[in-house]
């Protein structure tokens, strides 16, 4: 997906931080994920923007628990599609907030770089 990222952040479409690369899934807001990449890597897959979406709570942990034994161990926050208030969504992730066990929130508009996103693909 990084030529996809590299595309998007050259068309001013996503922004990143001077030293985040191009073709880096961090320093994506939620908002940028939801409205810009999901569309674009749905297009580029063929299916309708509605089959693809960042993993909700519920999923990102039962695909770490069923799955992924990885998930949860690295230091990077993910962005979840469950909102949380009006303006905020919840991540999922960080290693030292507990791995899969912790759940936090932020600003839907937040540019940060150890949060990045896991699309899922609903077939």
């Amino acid at each position: 997906w990084a030529p996809v990222f590299e595309r998007l952040r050259h068309e001013g479409l996503v922004g990143k931080y001077n030293e985040t690369p191009l073709g880096s899934r961090f320093a994506i807001t939620h908002d940028e994920w939801a409205q810009v990449v999901l569309v674009h890597m749905a297009s580029t897959l063929g299916f309708s923007a509605a089959s693809v979406h960042l993993e909700r709570a519920a999923e990102f942990n039962a695909i770490g628990n069923l799955y992924d034994p990885n998930r949860g161990t690295h230091n990077m926050w993910v962005w979840l599609a469950d909102p949380f208030v009006a303006s905020r969504r919840l991540l999922g992730g960080s290693r030292d907030g507990g791995g899969l066990s912790h759940v936090g929130y932020h600003w839907r508009g937040s540019r940060s770089r150890i949060i990045a996103a896991r699309p899922l693909v609903v077939l």
